[in-house]
Formats: C-alpha cells, sequence, structure tokens
C-alpha cells in the first residue's frame, strides 16, 4: 500500500462520512493491539471488530496493525494517529458528558425582570444564601414590562418573577407562594379613627373602601393597576384613582389624609414595620393571588437556573 502522511486523510477521507462508531472501535485496537482484547473491552464479538478493522483500513488506505515477531504492532501511519484520536475521544466524552452543576463554581448573571415588590418578597430573603453558595455568580434586576416575555423567549433575561403574566402561555412556570392584599392608610385616617387602632384584623367594607381617594399602583408589564389586575376582566367600578404610582414602596410616603393604597400583604407589613402607616384587612371582594417564576423553554434543561428557581421556592416556604 501506498505511503500516507497524517495529513493526507483530510484531503481522501470525508468527515461527513466517517462512522463515528469506527473511530471509538480504533481507539481501542489502538490502545490494545489486539484485536480480541478490543472486542471484549468494548463488548462485541471478534468477528465484528475484524470486520470494522477491514472497513478502517479501507477508509484510510493503511494496514494501521500489521503482525510483526509474533505480535500485532503498530504501523507509522496508526502510531501518528494513536494521540490525535486519543485527543479527540476525550474531547468527545467531555462534550457529551459534561461536569456535575456547581453553584459554587457558578460564574454567570442572572438577569431577572421583576417588579419592586417582586424583588422584595422573592428576592430579598434569598440573597444570604445565594451570596453564600454561589459567591462568584450574580443577579441582575430589570424592569418587568410588556416586552419581557420577548425578552424571556430571546434569552435577553433568565427569568420573570409575576402574578399574573399577559403573553405567560408558551412559557415554563412554578408557582412561589400565594399573598392577599392590606389597606395601609395613615394613622390619623378618618376611617381609623372610628374603629378599632389596634385591631389589624379589623376590616374595611367595599362601600368605605370605595368612599375614599386611592393611590393606585401601575402594573407596567400587564398595562393595569394593581387592584385591577386583581380584580379580573372588570376594573373595580366607583374607586377614585387621585395618584397612580410606578413603584409600590413609594406609596407609603404618599399616603396623607384620607387617601388609602392596597398593597400585596408581604409589602404591605414591611412598610407598617417602618411605622407611620396603618394596616387593615382589604374588602372581602378583592382575592388573593399566586405569585410564580417563568421560565423559557429554551431554559428548560438549564441547571444553574433551575438551582435558582428552586432556592427561591425554597427560601420563600420557610417565610411564609
Amino acid at each position: 500500500m501506498p505511503h500516507r502522511s497524517l495529513s493526507a486523510p483530510a484531503m481522501a477521507v470525508d468527515p461527513a462520512k466517517m462512522d463515528l462508531n469506527l473511530l471509538r472501535i480504533l481507539a481501542k485496537l489502538l490502545e490494545t493491539r489486539n484485536v480480541t482484547l478490543a472486542a471484549d473491552q468494548l463488548g462485541m464479538t471478534q468477528p465484528a471488530v475484524s470486520r470494522a478493522l477491514a472497513r478502517l483500513r479501507d477508509v484510510f488506505q493503511d494496514p494501521l496493525l500489521i503482525r510483526a515477531n509474533g505480535q500485532m504492532q503498530l504501523t507509522h501511519y496508526a502510531s501518528r494517529l494513536a494521540n490525535p484520536l486519543m485527543t479527540w475521544m476525550g474531547q468527545l466524552g467531555s462534550l457529551v458528558t459534561l461536569a456535575p452543576f456547581s453553584a459554587a463554581a457558578l460564574t454567570r448573571r442572572f438577569r431577572i425582570a421583576v417588579t419592586d415588590y417582586g424583588a422584595h418578597a422573592c428576592l430579598a430573603p434569598v440573597l444570604d444564601q445565594f451570596r453564600r453558595l454561589a459567591p462568584l455568580a450574580a443577579i441582575e434586576i430589570v424592569p418587568l414590562e410588556k416586552s419581557s416575555p420577548r425578552a424571556l423567549a430571546m434569552g435577553e433575561i433568565d427569568l420573570i418573577l409575576a402574578g399574573s403574566l399577559p403573553g405567560s402561555d408558551q412559557l415554563h412556570q412554578c408557582t412561589l407562594f400565594h399573598d392577599d392584599v392590606l389597606c395601609l392608610m395613615a394613622s390619623d385616617h378618618p376611617w381609623r379613627l372610628t374603629h378599632d387602632k389596634a385591631a389589624r384584623k379589623a376590616r374595611i367594607d367595599l362601600d368605605d373602601w370605595l368612599a375614599y381617594p386611592h393611590i393606585g399602583i401601575m402594573m407596567m408589564h400587564a398595562g393595569k393597576e394593581l387592584v385591577d389586575l386583581l380584580h379580573g376582566d372588570a376594573p373595580m367600578q366607583g374607586r377614585h384613582l387621585q395618584i397612580c404610582l410606578p413603584y409600590s414602596h413609594l406609596a407609603a410616603a404618599m399616603l396623607t389624609g384620607d387617601m388609602l393604597v392596597t398593597l400585596p400583604r408581604r409589602l404591605a407589613e414591611a412598610l407598617v414595620s417602618s411605622g407611620h402607616v396603618h394596616a387593615c384587612q382589604a374588602p372581602i371582594e378583592l382575592s388573593s393571588f399566586a405569585y410564580s417564576a417563568f421560565w423559557s423553554e429554551r431554559s428548560r434543561t438549564d441547571e444553574a437556573l433551575m438551582w435558582l428557581v428552586d432556592l427561591l421556592r425554597g427560601n420563600i416556604s420557610q417565610t411564609t
């Protein structure tokens, strides 16, 4: 047979027609230099390996293995093939067998679209543990907007945290927690002066609730005010929205006179604890809601992101 240089197969052998299983058999033959031993280690029959060797000789136009002094020896060309082939086999193994996920080695920056309420309720409780488990990773919070589901599908953000999310029918999700709403008012609010000042269990009825001016919280991603979003398709009739804010944390600072604001309980209780505002139960007509994490199909097998979702879910369940 004619002499072949190592570079020759690149011109003579079409990689697209190369059977990867043949290369696996070749690697074992070059390692063992024995058809019977190679067959045993590969879990194949000796005739099958012999046929594979014949095909390899035809592909490379080289004997590859020859008998000399009673033993099988590699040809010069096969010897030159050995190291590149073993390196390639190792790289192929790394490709199909990825290293186990390790949060400690994670260097990723997670981009999460969320409102200020979601950041307070979901991210604040998890930050200490996140920093401890993944010290090299980071979280970037971006505004939750109408375009966020599209950005999620395009891979521009990793996760959305939200209650109601229009356009989420094509997304994966899991519920993180359920919450209801409280009504906040100034400490000297007229309604409070005529009710039990100490009891947060007191509930304002719908007629009284509608009688006062309100601060509304716009849910920019849904194009609706928070209460209208919770109330379903029909807006809450008869309510006077005197001020609309894009951030719920601003509401407490704006509460003066007889104004009311209706906020999720987890945020409302934090604002009450800071002082200057009073909480009561919201009208029973206002329902509770689920708050969820949303991710796209492209991230369904993303181990790092699923680890973060599990971390959020676990920490929030402990604080519920």
